[in-house]
């Protein structure tokens, strides 16, 4: 076996691990509702501000495009974990 042989494994296991920690970061990212957006509505040109159980006050919007931003990157380091799978299996 080739040196790199033993390298796919460890590249999969390290993407692997990356877009676990990048989707539970995804699952818990918030952004602040900014303190002038106190009854400000969405359709008026305000800011779409929800509270949490704990009751933080987030935008919504900000946190969504947050959480999809992560959860893409997520997405592109399990597609080359499965990637270097592939060449770990297949690999000479």
């Amino acid at each position: 076996m080739t040196a790199i042989s033993h390298l796919w494994p460890l590249v999969t296991a390290f993407n692997a691990g990356a877009a676990a920690v990048m989707w539970i970061y995804s699952a818990r990212v918030t952004v602040p509702a900014p303190p002038e957006t106190a009854g400000q509505g969405a359709l008026m040109g305000g800011y779409l501000v929800t509270k949490l159980s704990n009751g933080r006050r987030i935008d919504l919007h900000a946190t969504l495009e947050r959480q999809s931003t992560w959860s893409g990157r997520a997405a592109l380091a399990a597609a080359a974990s499965a990637i270097c799978s592939i060449f770990a299996i297949y690999w000479p």
